[in-house]
C-alpha cells in the first residue's frame, strides 16, 4: 500500500515538473516571438523615419538652391545666335566670312547682297579687300552679342584677343524684282563698344514715375 501509494507521487511529480517543462517552453517561445516583432517593428521604424527623413532634406535642398540656372556656356550661346529672317541669314554669312578672314566668301557676300550700281562704283572685291585690313588689325575675335532692333538690322558686338570690344551694325533694304524681293545692304558700319552696351533696355516709365525719379535726383543734390 505504502508502496503503491509513493509510485503514485512520484508519477505525480514527474508529470507535473513535465508540465512545467512544457509550460516553460511553450512561454518561452512566445516571449521570442513578441520579442521578435518587437525588433521587426523597431526596425520598420527606423527605415521609415530615416526615408521620411532624407526626402525632408532633398526637398529643402531644391528649395534653398531654387530653380535650375542656366549655366553660362549655354547663355552665351544663345546670345550669339542670329535670327532665322532672311537678315539674320545674310548677316549670319558676312560675320562667317569676316571672322575666318575669308576673301572669297566676304566677296561673295558684297556681290549679292549689293545693287548694281554700287558694285559699278566699288568693286565687291575691293570692298573685301578693304574690309580685311581692319579685319587683320583685330587679330582672334568672337561674337558675345547678336541684337536684331529692327526687322531690317542686326548689330554684331565682338570682342578681340586684345580684350577690345567692338560693335558691326548691319543695315539691309528689301527690293521688289520680278515676282521676288531681294534684300540688299544698306549700310555697314564698325564701331567701338563697352560692356555698357551689352545691358539690357530700361523698361518703360510712366510720366509719373519719370517725375518721381526727378525729384528724387534733386533730392540727392540739394
Amino acid at each position: 500500500m505504502i508502496e503503491n501509494s509513493q509510485q503514485n507521487y512520484k508519477s505525480n511529480f514527474f508529470l507535473i515538473q513535465n508540465r512545467r517543462k512544457v509550460n516553460y517552453s511553450i512561454q518561452k517561445g512566445k516571449v521570442l516571438c513578441i520579442i521578435s516583432m518587437i525588433f521587426l517593428v523597431a526596425v520598420f521604424l527606423l527605415i521609415n523615419t530615416q526615408l521620411s527623413l532624407s526626402a525632408y532634406s532633398s526637398e529643402l535642398h531644391n528649395r534653398e538652391e531654387g530653380p535650375p540656372v542656366e549655366s553660362k556656356s549655354a547663355q552665351n550661346e544663345a546670345n550669339t545666335v542670329f535670327p532665322g529672317s532672311e537678315v539674320g541669314k545674310r548677316a549670319e554669312a558676312f560675320w562667317k566670312a569676316f571672322e575666318k578672314a575669308d576673301r572669297a566668301r566676304l566677296t561673295e557676300f558684297f556681290r549679292i547682297s549689293l545693287p548694281a550700281e554700287k558694285l559699278r562704283e566699288v568693286s565687291a572685291e575691293e570692298r573685301a579687300g578693304r574690309l580685311l585690313g581692319l579685319r587683320q588689325r583685330l587679330g582672334e575675335i568672337k561674337a558675345v552679342k547678336i541684337l536684331n532692333p529692327g526687322p531690317q538690322a542686326i548689330e554684331i558686338f565682338a570682342i578681340s584677343s586684345q580684350q577690345e570690344m567692338f560693335k558691326i551694325s548691319l543695315a539691309f533694304e528689301v527690293r521688289n524684282e520680278g515676282q521676288g524681293k531681294n534684300y540688299f545692304l544698306k549700310g555697314l558700319q564698325v564701331d567701338e563698344a563697352s560692356p555698357q552696351d551689352l545691358a539690357p533696355p530700361l523698361p518703360p516709365m510712366s510720366l509719373s514715375q519719370a517725375l518721381q525719379e526727378i525729384e528724387k535726383e534733386i533730392g540727392r543734390v540739394g
